[in-house]
């Protein structure tokens, strides 16, 4: 196990193969002990290290600051992968990977704040990503699928505390689980712009968005999967004034070109309600306003190619096709952000393609 203390630089820059190992486990037992554990620590980096075999890959502990972390890889730990139970900001998790944790990929609450950038986090048995507490996430152009919690959500679980996502693809897990969702909002703050979100799902209880209870805001998705009835894209709470709606704009979903098994793709669970889309665009947020202003329900027509692998510049491809719907459907978000999934500059006027590419 490791313990880095006062202003560290931890790296395996300039090294080839594989990355170094710090292993929790003791010969083939796995959870011994954490494999690293950062306590009170600020302006630490780490680059190009495996933290595998722990109870957890990576424990920041009582508070974490500017705690920048590179190319790194969190796996087969026994609880999360990453776990930030403590306070603080200006942490970077960038083009790592979280993934087979028995936990978590991420696990955080109290009060830490942190982005994560062109990560990969998948397989985790409970969520991707738990955010409690006062939280705060801002995820830019990751990959985050099929996670398997069957009670919290899936992908990311937000239980407090604030997630932002741009440019994410969201993936719900390919088997049948019953309550998974991409995005599963008990209570905090949502809002996703560009965002591409894909349920595999087919049973019913499987979600692209599901919010018990917070406030929800998504504007510029691509909504898409499965073609079978119970692949259902949004399920909420309730809407209008007391709802967790608060905008849904420019989103674009899928109508199979009109062959869907079924136009009943919208959940309203107080009073509970099933809807097409029609009937979807005509109930109202927390301001009274009609949602979907801008929105369509459309054949998307998403190239879709998954070469099997890991790797980043290889998980599935769902850039819209020239025929596509999603095509100049979104609002331009210039001032926000100015790229796409791919690093791609996005216009700076006129329309944007909705969805992360």
């Amino acid at each position: 196990t490791a313990s880095f203390t006062g202003y560290t630089v931890v790296t395996n820059w300039g090294t080839s193969g594989a990355n170094p190992i710090i292993y929790g486990g003791t010969g083939g037992t796995l959870g011994t002990r954490n494999c690293a554990t950062l306590t009170a620590r600020s302006a630490v980096t780490i680059h190009g290290i495996d933290f595998a075999g722990g109870i957890v890959g990576l424990n920041l502990a009582t508070s974490a600051n500017t705690v920048k972390v590179f190319d790194c890889n969190f796996y087969l730990n026994t609880s999360h992968g990453i776990s930030a139970n403590c306070t603080g900001s200006g942490n970077v998790f960038e083009r790592c990977s979280s993934y087979l944790n028995s936990g978590d990929g991420i696990s955080c609450a109290s009060s830490f704040a942190f982005t994560t950038r062109r990560c990969n986090i998948y397989t985790n048995t409970l969520n991707g990503v738990t955010l409690g507490g006062t939280s705060a996430m801002t995820d830019e152009r990751s990959f985050i699928r099929d996670n398997q919690s069957s009670t919290t959500g899936g992908d990311v679980y937000v239980n407090g505390g604030t997630l932002t996502a741009r440019n994410t693809v969201f993936v719900t897990k390919v088997v049948p689980v019953i309550l998974n969702a991409s995005v599963y909002m008990a209570s905090g703050t949502t809002t996703l712009q560009n965002c591409t979100l894909y349920n595999t799902g087919d049973q019913v209880g499987v979600y692209c968005l599901r919010a018990d209870g917070g406030l929800l805001t998504w504007k510029n998705c691509v909504f898409a999967g499965n073609n079978v009835a119970n692949a259902v894209y949004v399920r909420v709470q309730s809407t209008g004034a007391s709802g967790q709606i608060v905008a849904a704009t420019n989103n674009v979903y899928d109508n199979y070109d009109g062959a869907g098994t079924t136009d009943i793709k919208f959940v309203v669970n107080s009073p509970f309600s099933v809807n097409t889309f029609d009937e979807w665009k005509l109930l109202t947020n927390t301001t009274g306003a009609a949602i979907e202003s801008g929105s369509s329900y459309a054949f998307t027509n998403l190239t879709i190619e998954d070469s099997g692998t890991t790797a980043l510049s290889d998980v599935f491809n769902m850039e819209p096709q020239t025929t596509s719907a999603a095509r100049s459907a979104g609002t331009n978000l210039t001032g926000t952000f100015a790229n796409d999934f791919r690093q791609a500059t996005r216009p700076a006027s006129g329309a944007w393609t909705a969805g992360a590419f």
